[in-house]
C-alpha cells in the first residue's frame, strides 16, 4: 500500500520563523498537550513533513 502525504517541511517553517541562528532547540507542541524538541541541525538534515492530508484526504484534528 502506498500513503501520498501532503503538508509542509518543519524545515521550511523554522526557516520562516526566522529563529537567530545561535538557537540551539526547536521545540513543539501539539494540540493535545504532548510537546519534543529537536536540535536545528537535526531538522535541517531530515525531510521532516507536518502532514494535513493522507491520500488527499484532510487529517482529523483529533488524529
Amino acid at each position: 500500500m502506498r500513503i501520498l502525504w501532503e503538508g509542509v517541511l518543519v524545515n521550511d517553517l523554522v526557516e520562516e520563523a526566522k529563529a537567530p541562528p545561535e538557537a540551539n532547540t526547536v521545540i513543539f507542541h501539539a494540540s493535545d498537550g504532548h510537546t519534543t524538541s529537536l536540535p536545528p541541525d537535526y531538522i535541517a538534515g531530515q525531510s521532516i513533513l507536518l502532514a494535513y492530508k493522507m491520500n488527499g484526504v484532510v487529517l482529523p484534528s483529533n488524529w
